[in-house]
């Protein structure tokens, strides 16, 4: 043993973090554990999460000087529907006639102060734990991608609902995080990439989350749709940050592009071919409804 070499210390100082070196004479797939060098970046910034949040604050702050607020109609202190549906909210007919880009907005116009509030910790927790080990671009994508995915999946079984907001799309860097953790902190020698603390934080802010979701102008079926598209993001984006062995994270890699793809391709074909959204799904309002006012 005097001529193995020793463990590799982490360099936190340059952004890098090593897992122990493997001794000689030992597989470094023994018991199925990935016991290469692997390379996990940790100097990444949170442009893009400090984008979005600016970019929600913005247009909360637009949205109020433009409708004021009527706590009355919009219990998480934004203003009224309409000056939500005027800006960017998601309702689905329009989405229907060709104003696909609502599914984008809805992401950047929080409901109100009361969920902006949520969103900036679920964020700041989440997605920019998420960033620092991905960086701007994968984070971007995963974003976009739950995003989308989430919301045509809430317009899917709430069609006469407006929706607006990015928790979609915060789902789905839970999830990212969540495929991060399992892949990486579990099956993979050293040093964690998500913390533990960080991953019970965003436990709380997904049960505030899923509770806020049934008041209007939220719905938790787009959240829950954003959180299975993340996991396979993450897949698709990001499986080097868990496994650097080429031939390992193409296939993974492959694997969430097509399930994505294929998740995709299902909710799009069943919005805009199959569903009537004339015909309400009564057991939808009901799950995520809170039946108080004229809710």
């Amino acid at each position: 043993y005097a001529q193995h070499p020793q463990p590799i210390r982490p360099d936190f100082e340059h952004g890098q973090v090593d897992a122990v070196a493997v001794a000689p004479g030992i597989s470094s797939t023994e018991k199925g554990v990935i016991a290469d060098v692997i390379k996990v970046p940790f100097g990444h910034s949170i442009g893009f999460t400090v984008l979005v949040l600016c970019a929600n604050l913005i247009m909360l702050m637009v949205a109020l000087a433009k409708g004021g607020l009527d706590a009355t109609e919009n219990p998480m202190l934004g203003p009224k529907f309409d000056t939500i549906q005027s800006m960017g909210g998601r309702w689905i007919e329009d989405v229907l006639q060709g104003h696909v880009y609502l599914l984008v907005t809805q992401l950047f116009l929080p409901i109100g102060i009361i969920r902006f509030v949520l969103d900036a910790v679920f964020l700041w927790t989440s997605m920019g734990a998420l960033e620092r080990v991905v960086g701007f671009a994968r984070t971007a994508a995963i974003f976009f991608c739950s995003g989308i995915i989430g919301n045509i999946t809430g317009g899917l079984l709430l069609p006469r609902w407006l929706i607006t907001g990015c928790g979609s799309a915060q789902f789905g860097s839970v999830s990212a995080l969540a495929c991060l953790y399992f892949n990486r902190n579990i099956h993979v020698p050293g040093p964690a990439i998500v913390r533990k603390g960080d991953m019970m934080v965003i436990s709380l802010c997904v049960a505030l989350a899923m509770l806020l979701g049934i008041f209007p102008g939220l719905d938790n079926f787009s959240q829950v749709g954003g959180l299975f598209a993340g996991y396979l993001a993450c897949m698709a984006f990001a499986s080097d940050s868990f496994d650097n062995r080429k031939e390992v994270y193409l296939r993974y890699s492959l694997l969430g592009v097509v399930t994505m793809g294929f998740m995709m391709l299902m909710v799009c074909v069943l919005l805009f071919l199959l569903v009537d959204i004339n015909v309400p799904c009564d057991w939808c309002m009901k799950a995520t409804c809170l039946p108080a006012y004229d809710w």
